[in-house]
């Protein structure tokens, strides 16, 4: 929904009698909800590399990926799990990560 005043997208909010009513985030003016009309909110959330989590059930899994010849940045093995992951925008390159397969670190190819 927009406001009828300056057009900006008005975001949900209970009032003080608990209500729920349309604010405007850029002039605050507070439209009140239409009763029995149904409204859907959604939110994007947004994840850095750091939040992403592979998840293994089990490790046959990692047997199941492909191996590459790179260096273990903390036990110097030279055997890799690898797969790719979109992490960034859609517009920009897939991330490459790798998993020693002796120590089970995680770490990605920097480009």
């Amino acid at each position: 929904m927009f406001c009828s005043r300056c057009g900006a997208l008005v975001i949900p909010t209970r009032s003080s009698s608990g209500e729920t009513v349309f604010k405007c985030a850029a002039c605050g003016q507070s439209q009140s909800s239409k009763t029995g009309e149904d409204y859907t909110i959604e939110h994007k959330i947004s994840h850095s590399d750091r939040d992403m989590t592979v998840v293994l059930e089990s490790l046959n899994e990692l047997d199941q990926l492909p191996t590459a010849k790179v260096g273990c940045p903390k036990c110097g093995h030279s055997q890799a799990s690898y797969w790719q992951s979109q992490v960034q925008a859609d517009d920009e390159a897939p991330t490459l990560f790798y998993r020693c397969r002796r120590c089970g670190l995680t770490f990605r190819e920097h480009a």
